[in-house]
């Protein structure tokens, strides 16, 4: 659709926009629009590009009438063209009739295409010399024209035509009386010379029938053509047989009566055109061109389809308005000017745009319907110009994309037709073949899901491959029913047949029939879902029965079973409970454990059967989750410590990391001027004389430092006792050391022998102790890079956890 906008947006904007005819696609306008742009066309001076239209040669879906309005208002020279190409009668004698040259006149006479445009010239001629030349120059190539030629040059033919004419006035006047004077004085010409014997009554009477039936009351200039053809045709069929005589009184029956509706409907078209002028008034107070201009073509419209002194004066009455609404249409021109340039500006910033182009091309047909909206202009043509030019780089990439999508709705296209082969190979095998619905329902699934999945396609295809589509997915789902609805019915005879045993009164004969029942059973194809279980609930329940004596103690013990391992799922969710505990809360459910301990003992036993090893294992788990972590919990004692020496540790990491932002010596010295020493002495003491001590002794060094590089030094040889720390845990814990401290490691472990030779090995409550101290230790240890001391404090707790 941006492709067919883009192509049409200069229609109807003038000459320099001016399109071919064949370009404007009449059909997808109403008959008012097609009108209107019509109207416009000619208006602007391209009637030459639309000269067949208006001749009636194109059907552009354009009443004549509607033709025959806007022709009248165009110059006489373009009226002659529309005379010498038209082939319609109606146009013809219109146009013909309001021609007074006898130059024009004896041209259409020679080479009007239509019969009519040449019998009616001929006839409006009176000039007897132009008639002779005109007789020498066709001689007898033209057999109708000849005729009348021949008629007017005959003194005593002249004298019976003007009798005639007399006649025919007389009749006319007297039917159109008032409002139709003007065109009836107009047709009056084009009759004026025809004689009698030119009519046939026999053959003028049916294709007067004809066009009767087919005029409609609204059609003024039709209406008084076909009057002055009847008025002829009544005197011819005075003395004629009384058949031809009846229909000539019909026809002017009538004709009376529609000339009778075309009065009310042009005091209509009055009283219309009135409130039209109130409104087109309005329009032009408030400076709506666009309302006004329309209005002023709905007024030339109705004006057109009145007559004589009615069209006088609302043609008089709608002149008042034109110097205002010229006024009007020349600001509009000068307005559109700067509007255009501010859309030009637009579609180049378009064109630099990263829109995509689906969008970019919805914005090109926006800005070119906006641009068809604004009419002529200032330097139309050179504006134009440039706009089309950038317009159409713009919508290069739209070309691309549209080319893109166009190669892949094709291959969506195949893909899907190879869906749908799939799903007939699959209705004509399962129609051969046993029907296996679990096949089947992932085919429908995964066809569907493809289905959605390879879109979109080509509009104009998708309606029957769709149809195809769902033809052969209904006809799948429908067998896929019916099969389901089988296996209903089976298993329907399976439970009526153990319903039977039940009654029956050898029990071990009917526990036999019961399993083979049951094997059977397997063997049943699906039904639905929601039936299924029905079903089964059924046969199983009714099999039950047939076991219930022998199996009354294994149904007691399932059911106690059952109860226990309710009962042991939820023990070992309020283990799961307790672990989730802050310390605090965890410290305070010991007992709770223990009971739960206990619980879980008493209730398990033997006959859970498969749930049996599962339940004691995750209750084996959790167990030594809770033991640890009650092993590894500090006492209030340990507690206070630990949050004593956090406190000074964070405060000291704190200072250091302020200081190790700094590149040079004054920065630093600058920086460390800054520093909070007052708050050591308010920290809580932790009692523990060592911790205090290297804590008081890096608050001192960090005191005492005086440049980067003294920082740097410390950190590097706070780290080694760091790690010296973490390989003493991880030696203890029996864990590997990185590669990179494996020779500290090895030295570490040759002074432990010389030292601990002969002495007895450390036991786990040992261990333990060690590994709380060891933690404590590591946070008075510093300063150190941020990075560094996240990366062995990982190593430190993984030595912790698997001491403890």
């Amino acid at each position: 659709m941006a492709e067919l906008t883009h192509r049409q947006t200069s229609q109807a904007l003038g000459s320099s926009e001016s399109m071919d005819v064949e370009k404007i696609s009449w059909s997808l306008l109403d008959t008012e629009e097609k009108i209107s742009v019509l109207t416009k066309l000619t208006v602007n001076g391209q009637h030459n590009d639309y000269i067949n239209i208006l001749a009636g040669i194109e059907d552009a879906g354009i009443a004549v009438e509607n033709l025959l309005a806007i022709t009248v208002n165009l110059p006489g020279k373009i009226q002659k063209q529309i005379a010498l190409k038209t082939k319609s009668k109606t146009i013809a004698e219109a146009l013909v009739a309001s021609i007074e040259s006898n130059d024009t006149l004896s041209d259409l006479a020679l080479y009007a295409k239509s019969v009519h445009s040449r019998k009616n010239a001929v006839q409006a001629i009176d000039d007897k010399e132009i008639l002779a030349q005109l007789q020498e120059q066709i001689g007898g190539r033209d057999r109708t024209v000849s005729k009348i030629l021949t008629s007017k040059l005959n003194l005593k033919s002249g004298k019976k035509a003007n009798t005639s004419e007399t006649k025919t006035e007389q009749i006319y006047e007297s039917q159109l009386q008032t409002g139709h004077d003007k065109e009836g004085n107009q047709t009056a010409k084009v009759k004026k010379s025809t004689t009698n014997k030119s009519l046939s009554p026999k053959t003028e009477i049916p294709q007067i029938e004809d066009e009767l039936e087919k005029l409609s009351f609204k059609n003024t200039a039709g209406l008084i053509n076909l009057k002055n053809r009847v008025n002829d045709l009544h005197k011819l069929t005075e003395n004629n047989s009384s058949d031809l005589e009846m229909r000539a009184l019909v026809i002017f029956d009538k004709l009376t009566s529609k000339i009778e509706q075309n009065r009310s409907h042009q005091e209509a078209l009055k009283q219309s055109t009135a409130t039209l002028l109130v409104n087109l008034q309005k329009a032009l107070d408030v400076g709506q061109s666009h309302n006004a201009l329309t209005t002023w073509d709905k007024i030339q419209g109705n004006i057109s389809n009145t007559s004589g002194k009615l069209k006088s004066v609302l043609q008089g009455q709608a002149n008042e308005y034109r110097l205002k609404l010229n006024d009007l249409r020349d600001w509009k021109v000068f307005a559109a000017t700067d509007k255009k340039k501010i859309l030009i500006q637009q579609m180049q910033n378009l064109l630099e745009s990263k829109m995509h182009a689906s969008d970019k091309a919805k914005h090109i047909g926006r800005m070119h319907k906006e641009w068809k909206t604004l009419g002529r202009s200032n330097q139309n043509e050179e504006l134009w110009c440039k706009f089309k030019e950038i317009s159409d780089k713009s919508y290069e990439p739209c070309k691309i994309y549209f080319k893109d999508r166009k190669r892949l709705m094709s291959e969506n296209l195949k893909a899907r037709r190879e869906i749908c082969e799939s799903l007939e190979a699959a209705m004509t095998a399962a129609e051969k073949e046993n029907f296996n619905i679990s096949l089947v329902n992932k085919l429908l699934q995964s066809s569907e899901h493809d289905w959605k999945k390879y879109a979109p396609v080509e509009q104009s295809k998708i309606k029957t491959l769709q149809k195809r589509f769902y033809n052969v997915a209904n006809q799948l789902r429908r067998l896929r029913k019916n099969v389901m609805r089988d296996n209903g019915r089976k298993k329907q005879l399976f439970i009526a047949e153990a319903i039977k045993l039940v009654e029956l009164e050898d029990e071990s004969k009917a526990m036999k029939e019961a399993k083979r029942l049951q094997r059977e059973w397997k063997t049943l194809g699906p039904t639905s879902y929601k039936e299924d279980q029905i079903y089964w609930e059924s046969f199983r329940t009714t099999c039950d029965k047939i076991f219930a004596k022998k199996n009354k103690e294994v149904v007691d013990a399932r059911v106690s079973a059952d109860k226990a391992q309710a009962i042991l799922i939820g023990i070992l969710s309020s283990l799961t409970d307790i672990i989730k505990l802050d310390d605090e809360g965890f410290r305070s459910s010991r007992e709770s454990f223990n009971d739960l301990q206990q619980a879980f003992a008493t209730t398990l036993n033997p006959r859970v059967r498969k749930q049996y090893k599962r339940l004691l294992d995750e209750f084996n788990n959790l167990k030594s989750k809770i033991d640890t972590r009650f092993k590894a919990l500090p006492n209030k004692k340990q507690l206070a410590i630990r949050n004593a020496i956090l406190e000074k540790a964070t405060f000291l990491k704190s200072l250091e990391d302020i200081l190790f932002t700094s590149n040079d010596s004054n920065q630093f010295d600058e920086l460390k001027s800054k520093l909070e020493y007052s708050a050591w002495s308010k920290l809580t003491s932790s009692h523990k004389p060592n911790l205090e001590a290297a804590l008081q002794n890096r608050f001192d060094t960090l005191h005492q430092i005086e440049s980067p590089k003294d920082l740097q030094l410390l950190a590097i040889d706070c780290e080694q006792q760091f790690r010296s720390l973490c390989i003493e845990l991880e030696i203890r814990a029996n864990i590997d050391t990185p590669q990179e401290d494996q020779p500290v490691r090895m030295q570490i472990q040759l002074d432990q022998l010389k030292n601990g030779f002969g002495q007895a090995k450390p036991d786990r409550s040992e261990h333990k102790r060690y590994a709380l101290d060891a933690v404590l230790l590591a946070h008075c240890i510093g300063p150190l890079e941020k990075q560094t001391q996240s990366y062995l404090m990982s190593r430190l707790e993984q030595a912790v956890k698997k001491l403890l």
